[in-house]
């Protein structure tokens, strides 16, 4: 069993940074060639080694972008922003994910606007940031748009007012959200979905 998850999770940690590196290389222009390629090694593990179910973010090699890259402009005459921040006072009953679901907003968004704040067990009448105020993704604001860093998904509908926009999930560790354009091809009431052979 030891060896089998020492397997399983070095498996698990090429294919995440592998993953990774091709998320960064779409989502951000690279850095021009040098001419010179530096490769991260894994971690050496042997079958069994105890040290495996140890690993942690810190003991994982990590590719890191280069943040010197300017980000691209905002199309010409685009919204920059959108909402405004609020506060909210705690009720007797309430938990974050309570007011995060009245507000529209992620419970990850949330729990990092107020991170002293008891997410399940509030002090009822402790004031709460809504971070309703939102910088909107430079692309063009047209059709839908997925902000993978803001967990967030905008409907740019009416050119002449706000975008609707939805908190979203975007995968985990191993299967990733895919970055890029894509077009609607087929729509569907009430869609039936299906477990794909990978999660059976």
């Amino acid at each position: 069993m030891r060896r089998f998850f020492s397997s399983t999770l070095i498996l698990f940690a090429a294919a995440a940074l592998v993953a990774g590196g091709a998320l960064s290389a779409q989502a951000v222009p690279p850095p021009a060639p040098t001419g010179k390629t530096e490769k991260v090694p894994l971690p050496k593990l042997r079958p069994g080694d105890g040290k495996a179910a140890n690993l942690d973010e810190d003991s994982l090699p990590a590719i890191d972008t280069d943040e010197t890259i300017p980000l691209p402009a905002y199309p010409p005459h685009a919204r920059v922003a959108t909402g405004k921040m609020q506060a909210y006072n705690m009720g007797e009953e309430d938990t974050l994910l309570d007011v995060a679901r009245h507000y529209k907003l992620g419970f990850v968004e949330l729990r990092a606007a107020n991170p002293n704040v008891d997410p399940w067990t509030p002090v009822p009448g402790e004031e709460v940031v809504i971070p309703s105020h939102k910088l909107l993704p430079r692309a063009r604001q047209t059709g839908i748009v997925v902000n993978l860093a803001q967990m967030r998904m905008y409907y740019f509908k009416d050119p002449q007012k706000d975008p609707i926009t939805f908190p979203i999930g975007v995968g985990r560790e191993g299967l990733l959200t895919p970055t890029g354009e894509t077009t609607i091809v087929r729509k569907a009431a009430g869609p039936i979905w299906y477990p794909t052979a990978r999660m059976r």
